[in-house]
């Protein structure tokens, strides 16, 4: 499943994205997408406890 990843402040900042594009695979969650992001900009990780994640079901 394709989801839209929006990003905003400091999250924007780091990554330089407005939003992006990315593959749920099967059997993954939300978290899994949140590491792949903290792996790929470490500063994400070192600001975890200061991002929220939400996620829109509609």
């Amino acid at each position: 499943m394709k989801v839209k990843v929006l990003f905003f402040g400091i999250a924007h900042d780091v990554t330089g994205f407005n939003q992006e594009l990315a593959e749920l695979g099967e059997g993954e969650r939300v978290a899994d997408i949140r590491r792949r992001y903290e792996r790929r900009f470490p500063r994400l990780a070192e600001l975890a406890s200061s991002l929220v994640t939400a996620v829109n079901r509609a």
